[in-house]
């Protein structure tokens, strides 16, 4: 990933901090978040990021494609294509209006799908829709 900054003349924009213990110190200077993951459950670091109003530049596996709207809070790109994540990153560096169009749409999404007030709730939902069922 950092080879393919380097050539394609953003290095200067990137801070590579590779695997940290909390993300969370990182955005406050954050333009936004750059996941790799060749797998995910619930993408917590993605969630975070999305809180804190930071759009999100995530591979394209379950549990990040449920966690961004593509276009809107960031963006989705294949798993191993790292020439179209360096393409993700350069559309939202050089488009200053898409980026704080993503970042009022990250935190928004956040907020209404993935606070603990809203994971609660779901949780409850399908607790008691399960409750309904087994009766």
């Amino acid at each position: 990933m950092e080879q393919e900054a380097q050539q394609a003349g953003l290095s200067q924009a990137f801070e590579f901090v590779g695997m940290q213990p909390s993300v969370i110190p990182y955005f406050d200077h954050a333009g936004c978040l750059i996941s790799t993951s060749l797998r995910e459950g619930l993408p917590l670091a993605v969630l975070e990021a999305q809180a804190a109003g930071v759009p999100c530049i995530v591979t394209n596996v379950v549990g990040n494609a449920e966690a961004i709207e593509d276009g809107k809070t960031g963006f989705l790109y294949p798993l191993h294509d790292e020439k179209a994540a360096t393409r993700c990153i350069a559309g939202l560096i050089n488009n200053q209006a898409l980026w704080s169009s993503m970042c009022a749409n990250a935190h928004r999404r956040a907020l209404e799908h993935f606070s603990s007030k809203q994971m609660s709730a779901n949780t409850l939902s399908v607790y008691f829709e399960l409750m309904q069922t087994t009766r």
